[in-house]
């Protein structure tokens, strides 16, 4: 169980750096995964 967590939680990483990357004069995106990252992390995942 634990691999299949975290093939998505690796692929989740990739889809958002890309969009991060995608978008770096846009600051919403920046804000929008590090509170994404910090929810996880309050949540427990």
């Amino acid at each position: 169980m634990m691999p299949l967590i975290g093939f998505f939680e690796v692929l989740i990483w990739i889809l958002t750096i890309g969009e991060i990357m995608k978008n770096l004069s846009n600051p919403v995106c920046y804000l929008a995964y590090a509170g994404g990252f910090a929810m996880g992390n309050y949540v427990g995942f």
